[in-house]
């Protein structure tokens, strides 16, 4: 036998040894996590009726927005803040008010997540025999949105 013969044979057992050494066991490992549905108000747009001229007084429309970012797929909400009387006032020189009405006041959708947000018109009016006979003033009044989901 040649020293290059058992010098292989010996490279082989070796081998046969370093296998049943380095035995395999597998077991599965899992990765979860979970992704939260949450949603955010991410603008708003203030209703705005422009300006009103009470000598050919007509019913008006604002209109304004809410955008809303949520997880994809989950079901929102918007809602307007009530007030007790029902009735919404925006507030102008001393104790004069013009009445007006939110049009769209709970609004839903699903959302189609944060890369593509949802825009939520708002529409609201004023009738023109409201303001009338009002005094030339800047009207104001602040309303408070939210989402639920």
């Amino acid at each position: 036998m040649t020293s290059a013969t058992s010098f292989s044979r010996a490279i082989i057992l070796m081998t046969g040894l370093c296998t049943s050494a380095w035995a395999y066991e597998g077991r599965p490992i899992v990765v979860s996590t979970t992704v939260l549905p949450i949603c955010r108000i991410q603008a708003v747009e203030d209703i705005r009726f422009g300006t009103l001229d009470p000598a050919v007084a007509s019913n008006v429309i604002g209109e304004g927005a809410v955008t809303i970012a949520c997880t994809r797929g989950v079901d929102f909400r918007i809602s307007v803040d009530s007030v007790p009387s029902g009735r919404r006032t925006m507030r102008g020189v001393g104790d004069t008010v013009l009445p007006y009405s939110i049009l769209s006041s709970s609004l839903s959708g699903t959302a189609n997540g944060f890369l593509n947000p949802s825009k939520i018109w708002l529409k609201a009016s004023i009738r023109g025999e409201d303001y009338r006979d009002l005094p030339a003033y800047t009207y104001t009044d602040i309303i408070r949105v939210s989402v639920e989901y």
